[in-house]
């Protein structure tokens, strides 16, 4: 793989991950069933796109990586180390649960008019479901500015100053979703509550 196909495999990664993540985010704000079931499939569609380039790209590493000082990390390894671990991530967890969202909202497409079920919102607005897809997309990013050679980064510091960077932003992306979905979880609760109270 030549140095220009490896980067542009690195931004059509940073360009995937953060298609899903933006269309993830999304998901609890949907008005239909048939909506959360599109956009639910466009997330699975765009993560699994997303996993088949960086296994793609660790397969079949550039040839013409010059090489770094003893210790040292090339840019591009770099580039590729950064998402592997959120990637992961969202292989193992995210993706499950925008399958179950995905199926939860297949049983509600043939009818049209009844409004989406509160438990299935506050699905599409799990912590787990939207943090590991949009931590792997900014990580993808940060990694294809690194394999444009835009951004050099000299020594562990600041590889440190970037990852803290990172995580501090998915810090914050993390408290916004779980206040989120602890507002759509209780909403739910409470209407469960007040349909197990209208008698039949």
């Amino acid at each position: 793989m030549t140095a220009a196909v490896h980067l542009g495999a690195m931004l059509a990664l940073a360009a995937l991950w953060l298609a899903a993540g933006v269309i993830a985010d999304g998901l609890p704000a949907v008005s239909s069933a048939r909506l959360l079931r599109q956009r639910s499939g466009a997330v699975l569609a765009l993560a699994a796109g997303g996993l088949a380039v960086l296994v793609a790209l660790l397969l079949i590493p550039s040839p013409d990586w010059a090489p770094v000082a003893p210790g040292a990390v090339h840019p591009q390894r770099l580039a590729l180390l950064l998402p592997l671990l959120p990637a992961a991530l969202a292989a193992g967890f995210a993706l499950r649960r925008v399958a179950r969202v995905w199926t939860g909202a297949s049983a509600f497409t043939s009818a049209p008019n009844v409004p989406l079920p509160p438990a299935l919102r506050a699905g599409g607005a799990h912590p787990l479901l939207a943090i590991p897809l949009q931590a792997t997309g900014l990580a993808a990013a940060a990694g294809g500015v690194l394999a444009t050679g835009w951004l050099r980064l000299d020594g562990s510091g600041a590889i440190g100053v970037l990852v803290t960077g990172l995580a501090l932003v998915v810090l914050a992306l993390g408290v916004r979703h779980a206040l989120r979905h602890s507002r759509l979880a209780e909403n739910a609760v409470t209407v469960r509550r007040a349909t197990a109270a209208v008698p039949h």
